[in-house]
C-alpha cells in the first residue's frame, strides 16, 4: 500500500526528520494527544494536501513543503473504523493504538474526504521500517487559487 507524507520543508528534509514523529511530543492531532512520537500520512498525495490546508491560517505566508512516499506492507496495517465522533474518543483510540503498539500504521478514516484514509505511523513499533521510504522529499508548492 503506498501512502504519501506532506510538510513544511523546516521539519521533513531528511527521512529522520520526516518520519521521526517529533510533531507527536509538541502538539495534539485528531489521533494523538500531546507527548508521543507519530507521523501522519495519507493514502493520496491530494488528501495530504486537502489536511494541510484545512488547517492554514488566514494570511499565513505559505512556506515552502515537501512530501514523501512510501510503501507500507500490507500485514503492517491496522484498520479503525468508524471515526468516532467526538475528537477526544478519537484522540483516546490513537493514544492507546501508540501506547499498545500493536501494529507500525493505523489506517484511519478521513474526515475530510469520505472514504478516503490516513495512515498514522508509529516511529517507535519494532517493525517501522525508515526502509519503506521511496521517493523524497520533493518539494510541493499550492496552487494560488487553493491558499488563503
Amino acid at each position: 500500500m503506498e501512502a504519501y507524507r506532506m510538510a513544511l520543508r523546516r521539519f521533513a528534509a531528511t527521512p529522520e526528520d520526516a518520519f521521526g514523529g517529533k510533531g507527536g511530543l509538541y502538539a495534539a492531532g485528531r489521533w494523538n494527544r500531546i507527548g508521543r512520537p507519530i507521523v501522519y500520512t495519507a493514502e493520496h498525495l491530494s488528501l495530504c494536501a486537502l489536511e494541510i490546508l484545512v488547517h492554514l491560517q488566514r494570511g499565513q505566508p505559505m512556506q515552502p513543503f515537501v512530501w514523501w512516499r512510501i510503501a507500507v506492507p500490507d500485514g503492517a496495517v491496522k484498520d479503525q473504523h468508524p471515526l468516532p465522533p467526538e475528537l477526544e474518543r478519537s484522540r483516546e483510540v490513537g493514544h492507546q493504538w501508540l501506547e499498545r503498539r500493536s501494529s507500525p500504521v493505523l489506517r484511519v478514516p478521513s474526515l475530510l474526504i469520505p472514504g478516503e484514509h490516513n495512515l498514522l505511523l508509529n516511529p517507535l513499533h519494532p517493525a517501522f521500517d525508515q526502509g519503506w521510504i521511496q521517493q523524497g522529499p520533493e518539494p510541493f508548492s499550492f496552487d494560488a487559487r487553493l491558499t488563503p
